[in-house]
């Protein structure tokens, strides 16, 4: 019986960044991603980490980044996944030459899927936010990105295409429906722009979400009869869903993210919107993984999750996204946007007029506790 109370839980998957160092620089990038800082883990951290994820028989990792193909150390990362049995997914730009894509899948006995980043259906609509750091052209970075979707679909992983949803995008859907149809992925992840990072200096990226549900309706279901799954995140496609809307946010439940300092957050936004007053978030190269899951940072995380929505009548069955929640209202007393504009169908008993960004939200906040 003692046995059981002491055992602690642990994540069923995490992200695991290994460097903020990236060979592009997207104008929609929510953290400023670019070049290598400093303090990020080392390989020793990296093999520590990993030996502590196979103890633990986390399921799965999620290698991201940045870019997490530009760490000094993605094939030492790459051998010991493979030598600990640890299974992992590959989050990329895709920006990869034929000897690395190759060298991954020499190592693909534990690779169980492949998410790459195509954000336009040519050169130039994918060029709209994945810009290079110097004259990179745009056609050798769509071309480099297809090249590596299609390398790896022919070797039957599975793949998943994730696109953001900027002007351009919404524009031609049914262009890029078409390369999807042609593609062929095991899904298709659809998002909306948020307003972080280098967005919200791109503000040509923004369009009304609302204006395209119906072709974004019809799109999914054409796709979805061809066997693709597709995921239209944080998006309400039909006015009867309303009633129904729920997160399925496994912040801190399911999931977290060690990011490439050691820096351990229940998601990758709540280390972007949330101020320090609310979390301070541990670090690996202090604690085990073991031990900040089950920590009071991460408790504290979880108490947030339940505030804010009195009187929704979805609550029981929702897992409200904290990081949003932080970023347009700057504390966790209200509901999610979305939920916020629809109050009345879902039952909620306060709506709260938004700050009108993250960076505004933080310097009221900043004001308040100062």
């Amino acid at each position: 019986m003692a046995e059981t109370t002491e055992k602690l839980s642990v994540p069923s998957f995490l992200y695991l960044n290994l460097t903020e160092k990236c060979n592009l620089r997207c104008t929609h990038c929510y953290g400023f991603f670019g070049e290598e800082k400093e303090n990020e883990l080392s390989r020793d951290d990296f093999k520590r980490v990993i030996r502590e994820i196979a103890d633990l028989n986390i399921f799965y990792v999620n290698l991201c980044g940045g870019e997490p193909t530009q760490s000094p150390y993605f094939k030492d990362i790459l051998e010991y996944l493979d030598q600990h049995q640890v299974h992992y997914m590959l989050t990329t730009n895709g920006l990869m030459n034929n000897s690395l894509l190759e060298y991954i899948h020499s190592k693909g006995e534990y690779l169980i899927g492949v998410k790459i980043s195509l954000d336009g259906y040519d050169a130039e609509s994918h060029g709209v936010i994945r810009k290079g750091p110097t004259a990179l052209r745009k056609e050798a970075v769509f071309n480099q990105t297809f090249h590596a979707i299609k390398f790896f679909a022919e070797r039957g992983y599975p793949l998943t295409i994730a696109t953001s949803l900027h002007k351009d995008i919404l524009e031609n859907l049914d262009k890029m429906k078409n390369v999807i149809l042609t593609l062929k992925p095991a899904a298709w992840y659809l998002s909306p722009i948020t307003e972080n990072g280098r967005a919200n200096d791109n503000q040509y990226l923004f369009e009304p979400m609302s204006e395209y549900s119906t072709e974004i309706k019809q799109i999914v279901k054409e796709l979805e009869q061809q066997g693709i799954l597709v995921k239209a995140v944080d998006l309400v496609l039909e006015e009867s869903e309303l009633s129904d809307f729920s997160f399925d946010c496994g912040a801190a439940t399911a999931h977290c993210e060690i990011h490439a300092d050691g820096t351990v957050s229940p998601c990758t936004l709540t280390r972007i919107t949330m101020h320090e007053k609310y979390m301070n978030f541990p670090n690996i190269k202090n604690s085990s993984l073991k031990e900040i899951w089950n920590g009071p940072e991460f408790n504290e995380f979880r108490s947030y999750q339940t505030m804010g929505c009195s009187g929704c009548r979805n609550s029981e069955s929702c897992n409200r996204c904290v990081a949003q929640i932080f970023q347009y209202y700057g504390e966790p007393t209200q509901a999610p946007l979305i939920c916020n504009s629809m109050n009345e169908k879902l039952g909620l008993k306060k709506n709260t007029t938004p700050l009108i960004s993250q960076q505004t939200g933080l310097r009221i906040l900043n004001n308040r506790t100062n």
